[in-house]
C-alpha cells in the first residue's frame, strides 16, 4: 500500500480549520494540526509527505511569516492563508485570492482547488479535456467538460467502465471512461444508426476505443516532456467492480456532458507528485504534543 500524504493545519484547537478534516480524510489524506509557526516548521522539516499547508491567520505575525518560510522549505507546496477578510492560496504556478469572510463551503472549495492543482497541474486538465472532447467527437457528439475535482474511490466510475492502465520508467497510472448503459447505447447509435440493439460487450469495446483515442494525446504530451509510457488493452468493469488499491494521492475526475448523456472520466497519474520519503511519524514525536492527528 502506498504511503498517504499529510495536510498540515496551523490552527488553534477551537479554530475553524477543523471543518476541513472530514473531506480531506475522504480523499485519503492524513490530517495533522499544529498550533503555531515553530511547530509547523519543525513538522515540515522532519517530514516530506506534505500535500498542502493551511494556515489560520489569527492576527499573529508569525503565522503570516510562516507562509513565506514554507516556500523556502517546500518550494512547490501549496499554501492557503485564511484571514478574517479573505483567503490567499499559493501554488507553484499561481496565486489567487478570495475576498470577504470565508465560510466552511468556500474554504473547502478553495482547499480542494489548491490540492487539485498540486496533484494535477493545469496542463494535465487541459490535455484531458481536449483529449476526451476530441475522442467523443468521433461519435458525432459535441461535449462540454464540467468542473474537475479529486476523488478517492475503490469502484468503477459508472455502470459501464473501460479502464486503460499505462506504465513507464518515470510515470504510470490509468485512464477510466464510464457512463450509464443508456448513454453508451446512444453514443453507439450516433455512430451506427442502422445497427439496432447492441449487447454489453459491444458497448464496452466502444468505451475502450474512447479511452484508446484519449490516451494517445497524453502519450504525445508526456513524450514531449521526456516521459514515455506504454499501454495495452482496456479492462472492463461493471457496477461496483473493484478499480484499484490504495494510492498516495487521489484521482482526477471530470464529467463531460453531451446530447447522449454524461460521461465520467477518471485519471490517475503516479510520478507527477513527489513520492513520500518517510514511513511515518515516530510515536515519541506525537506523544510530545507537537501536533494532533485529526
Amino acid at each position: 500500500m502506498r504511503i498517504k500524504k499529510y495536510v498540515l493545519l496551523v490552527d488553534d484547537p477551537s479554530g475553524m480549520l477543523s471543518v476541513l478534516a472530514s473531506d480531506l480524510k475522504k480523499l485519503e489524506f492524513r490530517v495533522a494540526r499544529v498550533p503555531g509557526k515553530n511547530a509547523a516548521l519543525d513538522f515540515m522539516r522532519r517530514f516530506h509527505k506534505l500535500a498542502l499547508v493551511v494556515v489560520n491567520d489569527n492576527g499573529e505575525s508569525d503565522r503570516q511569516r510562516l507562509v513565506e518560510i514554507t516556500r523556502e522549505v517546500h518550494p512547490n507546496l501549496p499554501v492557503v492563508l485564511v484571514g478574517p477578510d479573505g483567503c490567499v492560496a499559493r501554488t507553484a504556478n499561481r496565486e489567487w485570492k478570495v475576498d470577504g469572510a470565508v465560510d466552511a463551503p468556500r474554504l473547502q472549495a478553495l482547499v480542494g482547488e489548491a490540492l487539485l492543482e498540486y496533484c494535477y497541474p493545469g496542463h494535465i486538465l487541459s490535455t484531458l479535456s481536449f483529449s476526451i472532447e476530441e475522442a467523443l467527437a468521433g461519435f458525432q457528439n459535441h461535449v462540454v467538460s464540467g468542473q474537475a475535482y479529486l476523488r478517492a474511490t475503490n469502484g468503477a466510475v459508472a455502470d459501464l467502465t473501460a479502464l486503460l492502465p499505462f506504465s513507464g520508467a518515470k510515470i504510470s497510472g490509468y485512464l477510466a471512461v464510464g457512463c450509464t448503459r443508456g448513454t453508451a447505447e446512444r453514443l453507439h447509435e450516433n455512430l451506427f444508426p442502422q445497427h439496432g440493439p447492441v449487447n454489453q460487450d459491444t458497448l464496452m469495446d466502444m468505451l475502450g476505443e474512447v479511452a484508446n483515442r484519449a490516451i494517445g494525446r497524453f502519450h504525445e504530451m508526456f513524450e514531449a516532456r521526456g516521459l514515455s509510457f506504454n499501454f495495452g488493452v482496456s479492462l472492463f468493469l461493471t457496477g461496483k467492480s473493484e478499480l484499484r488499491a490504495a494510492q498516495a494521492h487521489p484521482a482526477l475526475v471530470m464529467e463531460f456532458e453531451s446530447p447522449s448523456g454524461s460521461v465520467l472520466v477518471e485519471l490517475f497519474l503516479d510520478g507527477l507528485v513527489p513520492a513520500p520519503t518517510s514511513l511515518g511519524i515516530p510515536d515519541s514525536y506525537a506523544a510530545a504534543g507537537e501536533f494532533v492527528l485529526l
